[in-house]
């Protein structure tokens, strides 16, 4: 068999691949177009995704190097021409499609197009009417291109010095009966071959079934049934071809709300082979503001189980609810069981999901802590009695959920103990290894609070006793907090802060820290 020569544009396309992508990357759907006086020719389409490795490398590096992507629509000429051909290229990828047009004989171009073009001669035929080589603006037709399509001066004969003497005329040949018969069978066999050559030769394709369309506010989305027979499908939208693939779905996210499309679905068998279409048409809907984030979010132990509710929203059709980062629920309902929650310390939050999936800001992230043992938290559960329960496993104060805390809370602190109350206060009471570490931390309160001030408290015997140091947040900061330290020996390394999300410190003040039994 014949050997051809290696091919140097399709190895340098493989050996060198430039650094990053100048453009859409194959697969391509490639058309070129041709325009003059005697009429319209056509080469391709040529889908890369049949061709070689290097031959596909080789046009893309040659869209590359002349940096096609970034060319304008028209390469304006730079001189005038009267009677020149235009030509145009169309490169379709991933649904993008470009289009660079320019005049073969006054518009100057990269030298990588005619290539591109040339190569393109090699893998397809050129379909419309040809004409003989004619140059245009005084300079040969491009090498490697087909004739231009200018019209050919017609060429007289020369007359012969004596002509003889002409003989009677022939009987017409339509008055023939053998001429008459040749002529019907020749009609028969060429509307044959017309019905083979448009069919491939197999049966007619079929329009694609069972289009379903189905838009969001931001997208819209087509999916049908396979067809027998059908190697691609192609997607327009008003007429524009969008993408021509081998899948049964389409997913076209340049849609405007409140826009009316109608997307046409067109099934490619092999040759020329095309279905009829199949329309659909389908409305975006105007996108909606975000629902409001979930409120009241409440979280409660019973049973060895974490038991979450909140407040329904307006608008909203689901809701998500997540612990850390791991979404535990997606339904419509405000409540839900979690009896697979880790022990230790859980951070729960919830969005809400409208009807066209947009989706709420998540609530405040509210914690709690599970634990089956206080371990070296006894000494801190020993000074606060009345506060924390002997076990973690049961409630706390006011029916506080009560538990050990992450370090990750106070890094400074030995252990955490850390109570959750249903109204949404959150307790710590915080171990320090010595005064020290506890004064590190109270300076640190204190740059950012009012106070501190003494705090008193009523002794068995019903006098008032000095308790500490207190410092309070700031009027209108949210959350409202207090940070206590103690004088009583054995509650001297030990802080207390307790915090409450969309309440005043007064508040905290009057229901919580007044009547807390501590």
């Amino acid at each position: 068999a014949e050997q051809r020569p290696p091919d140097p544009v399709a190895q340098r396309a493989v050996a060198q691949r430039p650094s990053g992508p100048v453009g859409p990357r194959p697969p391509y759907q490639i058309r070129v177009r041709r325009t003059g006086v005697r009429g319209e020719q056509g080469l391709g389409p040529v889908y890369t995704d049949t061709l070689s490795l290097l031959e596909t490398s080789a046009l893309e590096e040659l869209l590359g190097r002349a940096e096609f992507f970034a060319l304008p629509s028209t390469l304006h000429p730079d001189r005038p021409h009267t009677g020149d051909v235009r030509q145009e290229i169309t490169v379709i990828s991933a649904g993008r499609s470009h289009t660079v047009g320019y005049d073969l004989g006054g518009s100057r171009r990269p030298a990588e197009l005619d290539e591109f073009v040339s190569r393109l001669e090699r893998i397809a035929q050129w379909r419309g009417p040809a004409s003989a080589p004619v140059a245009t603006a005084g300079q040969a037709p491009p090498s490697g291109h087909p004739p231009a399509l200018a019209p050919a001066a017609p060429v007289r004969a020369p007359q012969p010095l004596f002509a003889p003497q002409p003989s009677p005329p022939p009987k017409p040949w339509y008055t023939r009966p053998a001429a008459l018969a040749g002529l019907a069978a020749a009609l028969v066999l060429a509307i044959v071959l017309t019905v083979v050559l448009a069919t491939g030769g197999s049966d007619p394709l079929l329009a694609p079934d069972s289009v379903e369309v189905v838009a969001t506010a931001s997208s819209v989305e087509l999916t049908w049934n396979k067809v027998e027979g059908a190697l691609r499908y192609q997607v327009r939208r008003d007429g524009d071809l969008l993408d021509t693939t081998s899948e049964t779905s389409f997913v076209d996210e340049a849609v405007e709300g409140g826009q009316e499309y109608r997307y046409t679905v067109v099934a490619l068998g092999s040759g020329e082979a095309q279905s009829p279409a199949r329309a659909r048409s389908v409305t975006v809907p105007e996108p909606r503001p975000a629902p409001p984030a979930p409120q009241a979010l409440q979280v409660l132990r019973e049973s060895g189980e974490v038991h979450v509710s909140w407040d329904g929203v307006d608008g909203a059709s689901t809701y998500n609810l997540f612990r850390g980062t791991v979404r535990v629920y997606a339904g419509a309902f405000t409540t839900y069981v979690d009896d697979a929650a880790p022990l230790g310390t859980n951070q729960y939050s919830v969005l809400a999901v409208a009807s066209d999936g947009t989706l709420s800001e998540r609530s405040r992230a509210v914690p709690i802590t599970l634990s089956d043992s206080w371990g070296a938290l006894a000494e801190i559960v020993a000074a606060f009695p009345n506060l924390l329960p002997s076990n973690p496993t049961e409630n706390g104060y006011e029916e506080s959920v009560c538990g050990v805390g992450g370090v990750e809370l106070d890094s400074l602190a030995e252990g955490i103990a850390v109570c959750d109350y249903p109204n949404g206060i959150h307790l710590e009471l915080r171990l320090y290894a010595d005064q020290a570490a506890l004064g590190e931390r109270t300076t640190q309160v204190a740059s950012g609070s009012d106070g501190p001030t003494e705090w008193l408290y009523e002794a068995d015997d019903g006098t008032q006793t000095q308790g500490g140091l207190v410092y309070e947040s700031r009027d209108g900061e949210d959350p409202a907090y207090r940070f206590a330290s103690f004088l009583r020996e054995d509650r001297v390394l030990i802080g207390l802060y307790v915090q409450w999300y969309g309440h005043s410190e007064p508040e905290l003040f009057s229901q919580w820290w007044l009547p807390a039994p501590f």
